[in-house]
């Protein structure tokens, strides 16, 4: 039980943080201009969706 109440926080916290409206206004705006700045989308990749994703990767390892 102990183990899905942490995996169930996480999900819960990342979830949250993703769909604030400033977040998704920042995603919304790197996303827009990818097109004309492509180096700009693995930046944006590479310094935040990826490191959050290894982030939690590792979590769940720690846990299993």
């Amino acid at each position: 039980m102990l183990l899905f109440t942490l995996v169930h926080r996480l999900g819960i916290f990342y979830l949250e943080l993703v769909t604030k409206p400033d977040i998704l206004a920042l995603n919304r705006l790197f996303i827009g201009e990818t097109g004309h700045f492509p180096e700009l989308a693995h930046l944006f990749y590479g310094r935040g969706a990826k490191k959050t994703l290894s982030y939690i990767d590792e979590v769940m390892n720690g846990l299993m």
